[in-house]
């Protein structure tokens, strides 16, 4: 595979995107739907790693292009909203989810700093989270996801689709 198979121009309903992210945005959709589908057929289940995978990195990229609109602090007219996002599953990593005037943000966590809030969720969860479909307060309550139903509750509202 060169730099020249996959910087190549292809059509997406949300505008033309080159085709390296235009294959993540496809599996990121096509693991959703995946999930809205079995879900709908014999609940619960989850996604495949390789949505969930997919997801991920449409997450990242979309947040550091600012073309994924989530809710920020500034819409809400409070301060910065910080929280650390440990996710176990498809994939294992920790992150801090960042809300503030500038927008959101997913980074990789500082894992010098002590986080203010912590919420674990199975990988997957996460994604249906983030997309709309899982609403974190409830995934808490549930106990799909595990730490503070205030924090959970600080989240619900603010992601707005994905």
């Amino acid at each position: 595979r060169t730099e020249a198979d996959v910087s190549y121009d292809c059509y997406h309903p949300g505008g033309i995107v080159v085709a390296h992210r235009f294959l993540v945005l496809f599996l990121k959709e096509m693991g959703l739907h995946e999930w809205d589908v079995f879900e709908a057929l014999s609940p619960p289940c989850s996604m495949r790693r390789w949505g969930v995978d997919a997801a991920f990195r449409a997450m990242e990229e979309e947040l550091a292009s600012g073309s994924l609109r989530w809710v920020t602090t500034a819409e809400r007219g409070s301060g910065t909203l910080a929280i650390r996002i440990v996710t176990h599953g498809a994939v294992a990593a920790e992150r801090d989810l960042i809300f503030d005037e500038a927008g959101a943000r997913l980074i990789p966590a500082d894992t010098n700093a002590e986080p203010d809030r912590t919420l674990t969720f199975d990988a997957a969860d996460f994604v249906l989270a983030c997309s709309g479909r899982l609403d974190p307060a409830e995934a808490v309550r549930s106990g799909r996801a595990q730490g503070a139903l205030a924090v959970a509750e600080s989240l619900s509202g603010r992601f707005t689709g994905m």
